[in-house]
């Protein structure tokens, strides 16, 4: 009877790693298939963010043009305010 329990005792000390192989390396393998599936789409996503990132600058360049345009008033109030106040105090 002692011998029983010591095999099955033995048996399920197998069975429990067996289990915890099989569960840590499930992840692995998922991880390991999505760097696969990145490395595959990658180069079909390079041309897109090239794209992408050359129209942000051009949009960048229109934002910084208007930025420009809308300053030119307040620029020259602000030199005329200047001189405003160099007039008075000189006088």
């Amino acid at each position: 009877m002692e011998k029983a329990v010591i095999i099955s005792r033995d048996i399920s000390i197998i069975l429990l790693v067996l289990e915890w192989l099989i569960i840590g390396a499930i992840p692995l393998f998922v991880l390991l298939k999505i760097t696969q599936g990145l490395r595959r789409l990658l180069p079909q996503t390079r041309p897109f963010l090239q794209l992408a990132h050359e129209r942000l600058r051009m949009v960048l360049g229109y934002v910084e043009r208007a930025v420009l345009v809308l300053r030119k008033p307040f620029d020259w109030l602000e030199s005329v305010q200047m001189r405003i106040s160099r007039f008075l105090s000189r006088s």
